[in-house]
């Protein structure tokens, strides 16, 4: 499917895959449509991308790539929902590589309130993720060790005390 998206995600297509996308009722299509709209930057996706989120939202449905699309332009609402309120609870998480490129947008927008999912993080069954959250942390938290000579829990501690005392220096 992302090959498709690959040939097709392209601001010259972006007219013509709204309109597909309006006009067809077909789940698998739409989704084709998102995943070649997730690969052009413009604006006019992203506002999209904003509105499809809220009338989705309002039926209830998970859309990954449209709020990942969001969280890379650094909107708080997408960061937000990814982020689970900060607790981490996003249901339509996709694959462990995936999902921790959608960890390093928390850091890299510098999104604060994530950083109790951030914490709870770094023990992740996925090492990417567990990585990914502690270079958020790390930038988060300027002057932070580089933790070679820490295990997971001496990093995980040094990070709840880190948060608890509100201090970013």
């Amino acid at each position: 499917m992302w090959e498709v998206a690959d040939a097709l995600g392209k601001v010259e297509n972006r007219d013509f895959l709204f309109a597909q996308f309006q006009t067809t009722k077909n789940a698998d299509e739409r989704l084709g449509i998102e995943y070649a709209l997730y690969r052009i930057d413009d604006p006019e996706v992203a506002a999209f991308f904003k509105q499809l989120v809220t009338d989705a939202y309002d039926d209830g449905e998970l859309l990954y790539y449209p709020l990942n699309y969001l969280a890379k332009r650094c909107d708080a609402d997408a960061l937000r929902v990814l982020s689970g309120d900060g607790k981490g609870s996003y249901k339509g998480y996709p694959g462990c590589l995936q999902w921790s490129k959608t960890v390093e947008l928390f850091g890299e927008c510098n999104y604060r309130p994530a950083v109790p999912y951030l914490i709870n993080s770094i023990q992740a069954a996925c090492m990417n993720i567990g990585i990914a959250a502690v270079e958020d942390l790390r930038k988060m938290y300027p002057g932070s060790p580089d933790f070679e000579d820490y295990s997971l829990g001496e990093i995980e501690q040094y990070f709840r005390e880190r948060a608890a005392t509100g201090s970013e220096r």
